[in-house]
């Protein structure tokens, strides 16, 4: 069973200051290249669960944006493995998700995926109406004021 919990940007931060290398501008890896290409175009909907950034122009925009001010999710499977993401609201729509092709829910929130791995890290929009409501798991504050 997945355990989440949240840690607002400041706590992150100050944990975990130079644990994650800043994506945008890097060159990108092939793998980043599919999600860029997965997540920027409505022609590349595939079967399953998948989101697409309305303006693919604000792709690496949003994505410094998630990076810099964007809320830890902290994600722990058993045994012992944990996936760290980043949120950020971005405050308006900013995506569509899609579930095999029939558009399900529209997105203001940019995520973080693959932090751990500068490689692999990319992003997408996803719909997250609490994330403006949720607690640092640290301190208390809420994640955004």
């Amino acid at each position: 069973m997945k355990c989440t919990f949240y840690i607002c940007c400041d706590c992150g931060t100050a944990a975990s200051p130079t644990s994650f290398v800043n994506p945008v501008g890097l060159p990108p890896t092939e793998y980043q290249k599919k999600k860029v290409a997965k997540h920027t175009s409505p022609s590349a909907l595939e079967a399953g669960y998948h989101s697409v950034f309305l303006d693919p122009t604000q792709y690496d925009d949003l994505g410094a944006s998630a990076f810099e001010h964007g809320a830890f999710e902290i994600e722990e499977y058993p045994p012992g493995r944990t996936r760290i993401n980043r949120l950020w609201p971005s405050g308006s729509i900013i995506g569509i998700t899609y579930d095999n092709c029939v558009p399900l829910s529209f997105g203001e929130t940019v995520k973080q995926v693959l932090l751990t791995n500068s490689s692999s890290i990319h992003w997408f929009p996803v719909a997250s109406p609490m994330v403006n409501s949720m607690r640092c798991k640290q301190c208390g504050s809420f994640l955004f004021e």
